[in-house]
């Protein structure tokens, strides 16, 4: 017996035992670690939708990609002083990495010193000149990976904040503008 009452083992039970579970051990099928294919996939816009219902008076905003992302921003802007930014957060993403669904809903306020990041905005459905950016950020949120241009005019953004100019732009019929005044010119 040992010291605390206990049958003693000898050195050859625990060697013994000790070959049994490196034996077993050799037997278990260990997972394989896989590299990630896609820490160094950039996302890109595949497809962008943005409304704004004046009954409720909101906009919504959303952004799919190709690939999971470190979220994104979304800017608008009429005259370029005035630029209201918001988060565009996941809301759905594919499991395998392969898509990412980003949005953003805000509400019309009545002035921009009510507007509140990412809850509301100044900007009305029919706001003349809006222009906008939506941006997405790589996987790991260090840097944007890609971005689309909203509004009647987009390129302003070039001589407002060259940062956020972006060539890909969602124009006519996919942006909303204002209702028409019965003006065909």
């Amino acid at each position: 017996m040992d010291r605390s009452g206990q049958p003693a083992q000898s050195a050859s039970g625990i060697v013994g035992r000790a070959l049994v579970f490196f034996a077993m051990a050799g037997c278990y099928q260990w997972p394989t670690v896989t590299p990630d294919p896609l820490a160094t996939t950039d996302p890109q816009i595949t497809a962008a939708t943005v409304t704004c219902d004046e009954t409720t008076a909101e906009w919504s905003f959303q952004v799919v990609t190709d690939a999971w992302t470190g979220n994104g921003s979304l800017y608008l802007s009429t005259d370029g002083s005035y630029v209201e930014q918001d988060s565009l957060v996941s809301t759905s993403a594919a499991s395998d990495g392969t898509s990412d669904t980003l949005t953003r809903t805000l509400g019309v306020v009545a002035t921009w010193r009510d507007a509140v990041s990412d809850t509301s905005t100044a900007f009305g459905c029919n706001t003349p000149e809006l222009a906008g950016v939506m941006t997405v950020y790589t996987r790991d949120g260090s840097a944007v990976s890609n971005c689309l241009g909203l509004g009647t005019d987009p390129a302003r953004w070039q001589a407002w904040n060259a940062d956020l100019a972006c060539s890909n732009a969602m124009t006519g019929d996919t942006w909303p503008t204002p209702a028409d005044t019965g003006d065909s010119g």
